[in-house]
């Protein structure tokens, strides 16, 4: 995949030291506590998508609550700077999705930069109210 590895270069070039790469699939990026994962979307090499994991619903105590402030979140991409939360019944874990041209981002360190830092903030707020769902059952307002 070609556009894989070109955004995986600009990936390395904007974030030195932090990509680490999954065979031909796709990439991680450290982001300070956690990691994006990058890869392109099956059947198109066009569209790219990028995964922060938010948290483990096993971990709540009401994970109704949580799931309906990610569906809050949601709603017209409000609270999530145009990414998406949803769960994985496979895994038990909710995640955060942020769809991109990869051909916009695959040559421009500094677009790629801006997108994977916007990322990044979204996910590590999204994992700060997972948190606070954690600890009380419900989210501190």
């Amino acid at each position: 995949m070609q556009n894989i590895e070109c955004l995986a270069k600009t990936a390395e070039n904007a974030w030195p030291g932090a990509v680490e790469r999954i065979g031909d699939e796709g990439f991680t990026l450290d982001a300070g506590g956690f990691k994006l994962l990058f890869c392109i979307r099956e059947g198109s090499g066009e569209t790219g998508l990028c995964r922060a994991e938010i948290g483990n619903l096993d971990d709540l105590a009401d994970p109704g609550a949580f799931a309906e402030a990610a569906l809050e979140g949601n709603f017209f991409w409000n609270g999530t700077d145009g990414a998406a939360l949803s769960y994985r019944a496979k895994d038990g874990k909710a995640y955060l999705t942020g769809v991109f041209p990869a051909d916009a981002l695959e040559d421009d360190p500094q677009a790629f930069s801006s997108f994977a830092d916007g990322m990044a903030r979204t996910a590590q707020d999204w994992r700060l109210r997972f948190s606070n769902f954690a600890k009380s059952g419900k989210e501190a307002r």
